[in-house]
């Protein structure tokens, strides 16, 4: 097994509850206050989870690339970071290679995705998901 395969594998594991924890949403949200068949959806942990589920898929020789077209600029985006679960914060590069972050509802974010291949003896580079760290009790 591959060392990068072995890395992601614990840093998963590290980090898999803590995602499931900040991800499922407010707790003020009772649950006897969400009718049958409409429970609330966590938009922001679906979208994270597709990313991640997408970087993962690619494989050695590929990368994947997170656009996000925000009227006439385009971002290329290298970090995600979920403050809440209606808001995303997406840190890059625009075409100018300025660094660039857009805070956006969970709702209204719509991203461009795509595996590209890798040239010979090219890195990919790979999307930072960031988490909040959980408040202490």
């Amino acid at each position: 097994m591959p060392l990068g395969n072995i890395a992601k594998q614990i840093a998963q594991q590290a980090i898999g509850n803590q995602v499931k924890e900040v991800l499922a949403g407010p707790e003020t949200q009772a649950p006897g206050n969400i009718p049958a068949g409409h429970e609330a959806e966590n938009i922001s942990g679906v979208i994270l989870a597709e990313l991640q589920a997408m970087q993962r898929a690619a494989k050695e020789n590929e990368e994947l690339v997170i656009l996000l077209h925000n009227g006439i600029e385009t971002l290329r985006v290298l970090e995600v970071f979920v403050p809440s679960p209606d808001v995303i914060v997406l840190a890059g590069l625009d075409a100018e290679k300025n660094v660039t972050r857009v805070v956006s509802s969970a709702t209204a974010l719509q991203l461009t995705c795509k595996v590209r291949k890798l040239e010979p003896e090219a890195k990919a580079t790979a999307v930072r998901f960031l988490l909040p760290k959980p408040k202490a009790k």
